[in-house]
């Protein structure tokens, strides 16, 4: 799969990230191998990692989720196992990673301890 798009939101009166997507998908149709165009609306839950200074998605929602070329009426379960597989795949995966090169990363990094999201506003929390 390759993201074409993904505009990030925070949402007032939220405590999670909403994501608008666009993705291509590489599937395997009757064995054939097929590109198909995804489009899907999510939310999830930020995390922070200090051990590895990464960022996660926990929790992850699909709101909406439509993929060129499926009938209407199978994309809810297309939906469903989505969902499924996003939510396990970003809760292991990081979406973002602090870069450990440079002097100014490394001194966030150093105190850097959790991010979250109150009433649509990323609260970020630092210390030794």
């Amino acid at each position: 799969a390759s993201v074409d798009s993904a505009q990030i939101n925070l949402e007032n009166g939220s405590e999670r990230i909403s994501i608008d997507s666009s993705v291509n998908l590489n599937v395997t149709i009757n064995k054939n191998r097929e590109l198909l165009g995804c489009s899907f609306v999510g939310s999830g839950k930020i995390r922070y990692e200090k051990i590895d200074a990464s960022f996660y998605l926990d929790d992850l929602k699909i709101e909406s989720l439509n993929v060129k070329g499926i009938p209407a009426k199978y994309q809810q379960k297309i939906g469903t196992i989505a969902e499924s597989l996003l939510k396990d795949h970003f809760a292991k995966k990081p979406v973002y990673r602090l870069n450990q090169n440079s002097l100014k990363i490394q001194l966030t990094k150093a105190v850097l301890h959790k991010v979250n999201i109150i009433n649509g506003r990323l609260h970020v929390y630092l210390g030794y």
